[in-house]
C-alpha cells in the first residue's frame, strides 16, 4: 500500500464514523504522514504510516494516555492494544484499513452509548 490509497482509504472509512469531529493531517513527507483525528468528548484518534518500512499506527488517546489500538511494526508484526488492556501487544492477523477502522468504531459505541 502507498501513502496516497493509505490517505485516501483512511479519510473515506473515518467519513463513516459518526463521533468523528475532524481529520487534521499533522505532518506528511514523501513517504509518511501523522494524522490527528478529533473526536467528540476529547478523545483523539493519532494515525501514522510510512509505506518505506510498512509502519501502521492507530491509538486511540484520551487524557493523553492510549486507551485502545492497532499498530504493525518490524518488531512485533500486527497486533492490538486491546481495549480492556491497553498495554498488551497481542498478536493479530493482517488488517485492511476498513477492517481496522470498524474494529475503532466498536471501541467508540463503548465509549460513546
Amino acid at each position: 500500500m502507498d501513502l496516497i490509497q493509505f490517505e485516501t482509504e483512511l479519510r473515506n472509512e473515518l467519513q463513516l464514523i459518526p463521533y468523528v469531529t475532524q481529520i487534521d493531517i499533522k505532518k506528511r513527507t514523501p513517504i509518511s504522514l501523522r494524522g490527528l483525528i478529533g473526536l467528540q468528548k476529547n478523545y483523539e484518534l493519532t494515525v501514522f504510516f510510512n509505506e518505506t518500512f510498512y509502519i501502521i499506527s492507530f491509538s486511540l488517546i484520551f487524557k493523553d494516555k492510549r486507551i485502545w489500538g492497532i499498530d504493525r511494526d518490524n518488531r512485533i508484526g500486527w497486533h492490538k492494544h486491546p481495549f480492556e488492556n491497553p498495554e498488551l501487544h497481542e498478536p493479530i492477523n493482517k488488517m485492511s484499513i476498513a477492517e481496522i477502522i470498524t474494529a475503532f468504531n466498536e471501541v467508540c459505541r463503548k465509549i460513546y452509548e
